[in-house]
């Protein structure tokens, strides 16, 4: 989840598929790394708690197959996010991403 933030906040992705981005950055959306390392970082601590808050009762094998799942459904999720709206572009991926 925290990549797929870096990616977009990195790349002209947002600007290319969407006008509304298009109009406020023309060239893309290119944050500075310093900035988005920590919103990536945030972003990912705040599902892990939204996953954790329910599951702390959980032990042993039941925690695995709930971790495991959650792992799967975001994957295939952020995979499938390409209709209506490409988001994510599918199985393709977000390309273009600034270098360090």
């Amino acid at each position: 989840v925290g990549s797929y933030m870096f990616a977009l906040l990195a790349s002209p992705h947002l600007s290319e598929n969407f006008e509304a981005f298009r109009a406020a950055f023309p060239d893309g959306l290119h944050s500075p790394l310093w900035l988005i390392i920590p919103l990536g970082a945030g972003l990912a601590g705040f599902f892990g708690v939204m996953l954790g808050a329910p599951t702390l009762k959980l032990r042993g094998d039941y925690l695995a197959i709930v971790t495991l799942g959650f792992g799967e459904i975001i994957r295939v999720f952020l995979n499938n996010l390409e209709y209506p709206a490409n988001i994510t572009n599918g199985p393709r991926g977000i390309g273009q991403i600034d270098s360090i």
